[in-house]
C-alpha cells in the first residue's frame, strides 16, 4: 500500500512539472503573433470542435486553467472506473425530485447503459450532444442513455469562457440541480435521455475521473467501454461501437 502511494504522489508529481513546462512554452507562444495559427490548431485538436477563438482566447494558460487541467489529470489517475471492472457506485441526485439514488440502483443494470459526463457550461458538450441524441435514438431498444451532471467545466468564476452560458461554481446541491435542469430542457426534454447529477461529494465525478466531458458504457454492472479524458478523447464513434460489440443484431460500420 505504501509503494503504491509513493508511485501514485511520483506520477501526479510528473504531471504537475508536464503541465508547467507546458504553460511555459503556451506563454510564450502567446506572445509571438506568428505562432497564433498554432495555438488555434492545438486548441481545436484537443476540443476536437472548432470554437470560437474569441471564446478561449483571454483564458489560454492562465492560472485558472492550470488549476482545471491539474484537476482534470489528477482526476484520471485516481478513478476507481476501469474496464471490465464492477462499475462505482456513486450517489446520485435526480434534478426534477430531488430524490437521492445510487447509480446501479437508479438504472436497468441488465441493459447497456450510457453515461455521458458533462455540465452545461462545457461548450464541446453542447456541440456534440445532437450526436448523443442520435445514438440515443437508434439504440433505444438495447441501450438507455443518462447524463451525468457534474462540476462546471468553464465556471464564470473560474476558467471562464466568453460564453453564453454563464453559470458559476456550484454552491450546493440546488445550484447543481438548477443548472442541470436548465440544461435538460433544452436538450433533454424531447429525448429518451435521462438526467442525474452527481452529489455535492462529487462522488460520480471522483470515481469515474471526469472533470469536464467523458464518456462509459455498463452492462451487469461492470464497465463495457471507458472513455479517454474528455473533451479530446469523447469518441461517440467508440460508444457506437462498444453498442454493436454487445448486440450482434447491430452491424456498425
Amino acid at each position: 500500500m505504501a509503494i503504491s502511494i509513493i508511485v501514485q504522489k511520483l506520477r501526479e508529481f510528473v504531471l504537475f512539472l508536464q503541465l508547467c513546462l507546458i504553460f511555459v512554452i503556451g506563454n510564450t507562444l502567446l506572445r509571438l503573433s506568428f505562432a497564433k495559427r498554432i495555438t488555434v490548431a492545438i486548441m481545436h485538436k484537443a476540443a476536437g470542435v472548432t470554437l470560437p477563438e474569441h471564446m478561449y482566447w483571454n483564458s489560454l494558460f492562465t492560472q485558472a486553467m492550470m488549476k482545471a487541467l491539474w484537476d482534470h489529470h489528477r482526476l484520471d489517475m485516481r478513478r476507481t472506473a476501469r474496464y471490465g471492472e464492477k462499475a462505482p457506485d456513486p450517489l446520485l441526485v435526480d434534478p426534477s425530485t430531488g430524490e437521492e439514488k445510487q447509480l446501479l440502483k437508479a438504472v436497468d443494470v441488465q441493459r447497456l447503459q450510457v453515461l455521458a459526463f458533462g455540465s452545461y457550461s462545457c461548450p464541446v458538450f453542447r456541440l456534440k450532444f445532437k450526436e448523443l441524441q442520435s445514438l440515443a435514438k437508434e439504440f433505444h431498444s438495447v441501450a438507455d442513455f443518462s447524463v451525468i451532471y457534474i462540476n462546471e467545466a468553464h465556471p464564470s468564476d473560474g476558467w471562464a469562457f466568453k460564453d453564453e452560458i454563464e453559470i458559476a461554481k456550484h454552491q450546493s446541491i440546488e445550484d447543481r440541480l438548477d443548472a442541470a435542469q436548465k440544461f435538460s430542457s433544452v436538450y433533454c426534454s424531447h429525448t429518451s435521455i435521462r438526467m442525474f447529477a452527481d452529489s455535492m461529494k462529487n462522488e460520480a465525478s471522483t470515481m469515474y475521473g471526469v472533470n469536464a466531458i467523458r464518456l462509459y458504457v455498463l452492462y451487469n454492472e461492470t464497465v463495457v467501454y471507458e472513455g479517454g479524458v474528455g473533451p479530446t478523447y469523447y469518441n461517440l464513434d467508440e460508444v457506437r461501437q462498444a453498442i454493436g460489440n454487445r448486440n450482434s443484431s447491430y452491424v456498425v460500420v
